[in-house]
């Protein structure tokens, strides 16, 4: 599943596909609050065909879930045929918003250039996701105090510190941050909305940061910036959260430590279809299916 990035960061960090699907496409089980849209099933596999393959398998209603609903008529692997290249799509290196490496913003940049050589321009004006980060991180925490509280309560010595951390934060937040995280949430879906009127598909790095040792939790600093919690070196995942648009991972990539990179692809809500089948359009010009981790 994936709530702020935890199919696209690893999907990334492995050399494989990841999508996000749009919320409702793959039915949840009781744990999740059920009209909760930021926490999401979703996939990983080695090929996007595969992911379509699998998505074919989970998608579907499910009365557990009420925002589930029946797949279109027809199959994602046969939707991988019937597609048309995109006119244009968008690029940047950050959404404006967090601190990238600067290999990252290299090899992923070269992506773009090539995406461009299909005949598909490539422009730069994004929406606006100023605030985004902080609004997701107070709804974050509303949920999180949500799922965890009656366990928190009868577990909390078993319960790691920054999980313990990232509940309470829904415990803390004032009724002024979730009213101001939800317009927040509102503006972003908006403008996205007026952005598909324009622009095909949104495309962006999966990660600011290449893979780092197993042995650090998590990244303190990216390129000299101090990052202020725990979650900040993944923003540009949790960023894309908000908008409740489907967002695949594919590969784009190797650092010159020979470490896979990622590229994050966003289409127009419920469109699962139309971003896979542009998604192996690119996997195939890429040509990085075939190729592992050095």
């Amino acid at each position: 599943n994936d709530l702020g990035g935890s199919l696209r960061t690893p999907a990334a960090f492995n050399g494989v596909v990841g999508l996000r699907p749009s919320p409702g496409v793959v039915p949840r089980g009781t744990r999740l609050q059920p009209f909760d849209t930021l926490w999401v099933e979703g996939l990983m596999s080695r090929s996007v065909r595969d992911v379509a393959l699998m998505l074919d398998a989970g998608a579907g209603y499910s009365p557990q879930d009420p925002l589930s609903f029946h797949p279109p008529a027809g199959s994602y692997v046969t939707a991988l045929k019937a597609f048309d290249a995109p006119k244009r799509v968008a690029f940047s290196k950050d959404l404006g918003i967090v601190p990238m490496a600067r290999e990252i913003v290299q090899i992923t940049q070269n992506a773009a250039e090539k995406i461009s050589g299909f005949g598909i321009e490539v422009i730069e004006e994004i929406p606006d996701f100023s605030g985004v980060l902080e609004g997701f991180q107070t709804l974050r925490g509303v949920l999180l105090a949500t799922m965890l509280d009656d366990l928190i309560a009868a577990h909390r010595d078993a319960i790691l510190p920054d999980i313990l951390k990232n509940a309470e934060v829904g415990h803390q937040v004032s009724n002024r941050q979730i009213i101001q995280a939800e317009k927040i949430r509102r503006s972003i879906v908006h403008q996205m909305h007026e952005f598909f009127q324009t622009c095909d598909f949104l495309i962006c790095p999966t990660t600011s940061v290449a893979p780092f040792d197993v042995e650090h939790p998590f990244v303190t600093e990216i390129d000299g910036q101090t990052c202020e919690t725990y979650i900040d070196w993944f923003a540009i995942t949790f960023a894309l959260s908000m908008t409740g648009c489907p967002v695949v991972s594919l590969p784009c990539g190797f650092t010159e430590a020979g470490l896979p990179v990622g590229l994050q692809i966003v289409g127009q809500p419920r469109q699962e279809a139309a971003l896979l089948a542009f998604a192996e359009l690119l996997e195939q010009n890429f040509d990085m299916a075939v190729m592992v981790p050095r």
